[in-house]
């Protein structure tokens, strides 16, 4: 053993500990406390001390002295607050006993409300009509059936039904932009309330904050996607702009994303967490609303009355048969774009489609309303030993909806085809359609309503449900075996007033209860119908003949 070489290296550690008590000494003598009496009152501090004058400021500061910054001084090497008036260390609940005890130094995601699709931060992007719709579902199973599974960047994701497409077309140009960026952690679907240091949870079940707001995040409806959070965190910034530090937000760069991959999000109808004000989360990306599949054809289109421009959307309007539904339905005061949105929901303007109940044709005509309608029909589905009503459920399993374009080596089982029921007929389909609507809309007369678009959606109803259905719902009655809630027939009616009375039972055949799957029904055609109205050139629900 050297003996000789052990001095250099113990004055050496001797050196080391030396300049590290320097350094405590040094930052404790400089340090910037707040200097705040029990009382409220500013406190002496010692000569040369650094302090600050404003109560409000010494609470900012040592919040983030003893919080974000993350520096350990104090009593134990925890992260404490000196006050001079009682020359003692305090947690910083301690010495500002209204303050919350402990500020989060990381939550996301951050989400929001309709007021601007920023909670932390402020957006200026207009959020589409459709979007409320997207966001409607009360419970988590209801949500679930508004999601699909897409393919985003290697990870399977679910997202709302309304943009599978926008996220395909969103993965495809990013995937064309041919970027080296890993899209190592991506989330969508994840149902539950806002994660926000802004916003206090009261009610975990109903998301109900102490602001008495509900405050459910837009990942429960498949809305929204974060990118990478561990690399593009939520950061806050205060009222001058400048960042409040924290272990994820530091002045260094605050987010990895590349702005090939922001742009290509901001240009198809998604807002980015970067651009809010007041606060940013870089991860978020959340949809505003105005481009969807809003009709389940798989295309994108505008939705109606956005407040953001969509020129750059595809519009899915199908003209062949215009002039159609212009000269049958304008003949009879009744409007081609009301036919035509309701004919687009029911067949998607497929003139073979066979429904499941044995409804057919580019109105979806059934056998019983259609034998009113129509000189030459039959019935499509003959009854089985399994079945319970001559439906045609079987039949579209084993064969496929449209006549003639059945799965290969199955046998044509329909009884009807387009030479022997007229229903097939596009012309004669059309005619019906207007001939029911007009049907329906002078079976309202009698009532009263508080616009000319709430008897349009009592109409629509009435496609679905029949008038005398939607009547005797009116008047409180039994509607499908459940009992509607109260009589209306004497009232100013709306279409939210009437949704609020149906039965608060399941739908027969259905999964949801009456409101929502009625809403859902009625507010896809009367968007279709908004859109439809310019290209047909009609402005008003009656129309001259």
């Amino acid at each position: 053993m050297n003996l000789g070489k052990i001095k250099p290296v113990l004055t050496g550690r001797r050196i080391i500990l030396m300049v590290f008590l320097i350094i405590i000494i040094i930052l404790l003598s400089f340090s910037v406390f707040a200097l705040v009496t029990p009382s409220g009152n500013a406190g002496a501090a010692p000569a040369g001390a650094i302090f600050c004058q404003n109560e409000q400021r010494c609470k900012e500061i040592d919040e983030v002295w003893s919080s974000k910054i993350g520096y350990k001084v104090g009593r134990f090497g925890a992260g404490m607050v000196w006050d001079f008036s009682t020359s003692s260390w305090k947690t910083f609940a301690e010495m500002y006993p209204s303050a919350v005890a402990a500020v989060p130094t990381y939550t996301s995601p951050l989400d929001t409300t309709l007021t601007g699709l920023g909670e932390g931060g402020t957006s200026t992007s207009g959020v589409g009509a459709c979007y409320q719709q997207a966001i409607s579902a009360t419970t988590e199973s209801i949500a679930e059936q508004n999601l699909k599974t897409i393919n985003f960047q290697g990870t399977s994701v679910r997202v709302h039904k309304f943009i599978a497409p926008l996220f395909e077309k969103v993965n495809q140009e990013i995937t064309n932009a041919h970027l080296t960026y890993q899209f190592s952690s991506v989330g969508t679907w994840s149902w539950r309330c806002v994660k926000s240091p802004k916003i206090q949870i009261v009610n975990d079940q109903t998301c109900l904050g102490s602001d008495d707001k509900v405050h459910r995040s837009k990942h429960s409806y498949g809305t929204a996607i974060d990118i990478n959070p561990a690399s593009n965190p939520f950061c806050s910034f205060d009222k001058l702009g400048n960042l409040i530090p924290n272990k994820d937000c530091k002045s260094a760069k605050l987010y990895d994303l590349p702005p090939e991959v922001i742009n290509i999000f901001r240009n198809n109808d998604f807002d980015w967490g970067g651009d809010w004000e007041g606060a940013k989360d870089y991860m978020h990306f959340v949809w505003k609303g105005n481009i969807g599949d809003f009709d389940g054809d798989g295309d994108l289109e505008d939705c109606p009355s956005s407040t953001a421009s969509t020129a750059s959307a595809k519009v899915i309007d199908k003209t062949e048969y215009d002039s159609a539904f212009i000269t049958r339905c304008k003949s009879m005061g009744i409007s081609p774009a009301l036919v035509k949105a309701i004919s687009f929901r029911e067949s998607g303007l497929n003139s073979l489609l066979i429904g499941p109940s044995g409804d057919v044709g580019l109105m979806q005509f059934t056998y019983n309303t259609g034998k009113s309608y129509f000189n030459t029909i039959v019935n499509c589905c003959t009854k089985s030993s399994t079945e319970t009503t001559s439906s045609c459920v079987e039949e579209n399993n084993a064969y496929g909806k449209e006549w003639g374009a059945g799965k290969p080596g199955v046998a044509n089982p329909y009884n009807c085809n387009p030479s022997n029921d007229d229903r097939f007929n596009p012309e004669l389909s059309i005619q019906a359609g207007c001939k029911l609507v007009k049907a329906n809309y002078d079976a309202f007369e009698e009532y009263t309503f508080a616009t000319e678009d709430d008897k349009i959606k009592f109409i629509i109803a009435a496609y679905h449900l029949g008038a005398g259905g939607v009547k005797n719902c009116l008047n409180g009655k039994e509607l499908r075996g459940n009992n509607c809630k109260t009589d209306l027939s004497a009232q100013t009616l709306s279409w939210e007033l009437f949704s609020n009375n149906l039965p608060d039972a399941i739908y027969p055949g259905k999964k949801i209860k009456y409101k929502p799957s009625m809403d859902n029904y009625v507010n896809q055609i009367y968007n279709r119908y908004i859109i439809f109205k310019t290209p047909l050139q009609v402005k008003s629900f009656v129309t001259s003949s």
